[in-house]
């Protein structure tokens, strides 16, 4: 029999090795599974919510279980159906169970999960976990030394126990603690209770077996915890680059047509704010089909890039949104402003864009230059935005008529 149980635990930890290897699974990683440091933070908080979720519903389901088992041990001890029965311990460890899970669920009571959890909280409530964990572990191993008497096994351990394994996360350090203090009272007190030596032999035996099982089975948990939270993680990521690609122009980085549509529609048609006065200034590079036709593709793109930098020091030191709206185009939108200041605005940008002496041979300026529109007006209406838009574009078209490399506001 001692043969064939070793037998068993020997094939399945090999088998459970070579999965771990068919995955290319490390094997260190996989019972201690690595988070980034960014990340760490987050992940404790998660596990902690889904732990006390967890003994929340844990701790209900013993207080209604451990009632019933008192009120049989009650009646059992009126009827007096065994003498063999230690009906007094039996209850005293029902009721001590009792108390402890009230208590557990008392506290638990008054954590909000909108609290503010930092690195203080999170460590007093995984200290209390795990003293709970530690406590129905213990309990586990006394009340299975009582049942030595009368049944002989050690179902209550490891029930417990596998309990324990299959519900909570636990990092190994955390899950090694009442793991090794409850087994350390079943190995030191079987022998004071079970005067079988047969029987002890086969307890330690089916103690070791599934125990390790248990703590098998616990890793696999905590590590597809980890893997679904690093998963969580790569497809927030993802995501919030994909949104950012959708809203961001390639070359340039600005926020492409579709932002500015919709940055557009948030903020002066949905959530129009009357009264509001908005400066819009459409800006076009002179020239830039020439440019691109005759130094290149590559060049063309580097003057847009170019351009764009400009654009986003006046966007840091001003305010506002820019964005690219197709080809050599760029829109500047501001808030309360007036004439002067948009002027400054304007030709601050477009001195900084001549400044950059990028040399220009088939324009009527020996360096690349742009022409700014720029409109002002106060929206009272859903629909001034885009008449304002329109007028700064009209403003732009008399900017190019009127030699280029010049700003004209309507």
């Amino acid at each position: 029999m001692l043969f064939l149980y070793l037998t068993k635990a020997i094939l399945m930890y090999i088998i459970f090795i070579l999965n771990l290897k068919e995955r290319n699974i490390v094997i260190k990683e996989f019972f201690i599974p690595y988070i980034e440091n960014d990340y760490e933070n987050a992940f404790q908080i998660e596990t902690l919510k889904e732990n006390i979720f967890r003994i929340k519903i844990l701790a209900n389901l013993v207080i209604s279980f451990e009632i019933i088992l008192a009120l049989v041990d009650i009646v059992t001890a009126y009827l007096k159906a065994d003498n063999r029965f230690r009906f007094d311990q039996y209850l005293i460890a029902y009721l001590i169970m009792i108390i402890m899970n009230l208590t557990l669920l008392l506290f638990f009571k008054k954590y909000n999960q909108k609290m503010t959890i930092n690195s203080h909280i999170i460590r007093k409530f995984n200290f209390i976990i795990l003293s709970y964990i530690t406590f129905m572990l213990c309990w586990g191993s006394v009340v299975s030394l009582l049942d030595q008497k009368l049944y002989g096994h050690l179902m209550t351990y490891m029930v417990n126990l596998i309990i324990v394994s299959v519900l909570f996360y636990l990092e190994l350090k955390k899950y090694i603690i009442p793991y090794a203090i409850s087994a350390l009272i079943l190995l030191i007190g079987l022998p004071f209770y079970q005067q079988s030596f047969d029987v002890l032999i086969g307890h330690y035996i089916n103690l070791i077996i599934f125990s390790l099982l248990a703590f098998v089975c616990s890793r696999i948990i905590y590590f597809k915890s980890c893997e679904d939270f690093k998963n969580k993680i790569l497809l927030e990521t993802t995501r919030a680059e994909l949104e950012r690609l959708s809203y961001s122009d390639e070359l340039t980085l600005l926020p492409n047509r579709r932002s500015y549509n919709l940055y557009i529609e948030k903020n002066y048609v949905t959530n129009l704010e009357h009264g509001i006065t908005i400066t819009a200034m459409m800006i076009d590079i002179d020239y830039f089909k020439q440019y691109n036709d005759n130094y290149g593709h590559f060049n063309g793109d580097t003057v847009l890039q170019s351009v764009a930098t400009q654009l986003n020091i006046i966007v840091e030191k001003y305010g506002g949104f820019a964005s690219r709206i197709g080809g050599e185009e760029f829109i500047y939108i501001l808030e309360n402003s007036n004439n002067k200041k948009a002027y400054e605005i304007a030709e601050a940008l477009r001195k900084a864009i001549y400044n950059l002496k990028i040399s220009h041979c088939y324009s009527t300026y020996i360096y690349l230059t742009i022409s700014i529109g720029v409109s002002i007006m106060q929206l009272t209406g859903k629909d001034d935005i885009i008449k304002c838009i329109e007028i700064s574009d009209k403003a732009l078209y008399n900017a190019k008529g009127s030699g280029r490399n010049n700003t004209v506001i309507i």
